[in-house]
């Protein structure tokens, strides 16, 4: 789907009255919008299970490599906020510049995962977001779940 900007350009673009002012305001406008500082967006457990299901986002478990081996949502990378840059250099060629990123820990009392987040954020990653709520609900609500080492 498109952002609110991105369909406010193709709308205004295809409007037949828009004049050449107008469209180059809107274009200005969903370039800042694509361009600005991104924000961290917390989603839910239920927009969780769709991004992993339907395989449209990677996610990073941000708690530690032993605790990650103990269990994980499937496919996860990790990339611990105790060592970001060693897990970052393991994982991080394999993360998408431009895709979703879903980055999760222990539990919503937890802030490593908003740690590295942060720190996706500022190495360019625009569309991070937080499960907030973390490995514990996604453990007990019987979601698909993976055990083994790091990956």
């Amino acid at each position: 789907p498109l952002s609110f900007a991105a369909t406010a350009v193709v709308l205004v673009r295809n409007h037949p009255t828009a004049t050449p002012w107008i469209q180059r305001t809107v274009e200005e406008a969903a370039k800042a919008e694509n361009e600005g500082p991104a924000r961290l967006t917390v989603i839910t457990l239920a927009e969780a299970t769709k991004y992993n299901e339907s395989r449209s986002a990677i996610f990073v478990d941000a708690r530690s490599a032993q605790r990650f081996a103990m269990g994980h949502v499937p496919g996860a990378m990790n990339v611990p906020s105790s060592d970001f840059d060693k897990g970052f250099d393991r994982n991080g060629p394999r993360l998408p510049r431009d895709g979703k990123i879903v980055v999760y820990c222990e539990s919503a009392s937890c802030d490593q995962a908003e740690e590295v987040a942060n720190k996706l954020m500022e190495k360019g990653y625009r569309k991070v977001m937080h499960f907030k709520d973390g490995w514990l609900v996604w453990e007990f609500s019987d979601q698909v779940q993976e055990k083994g080492g790091e990956q």
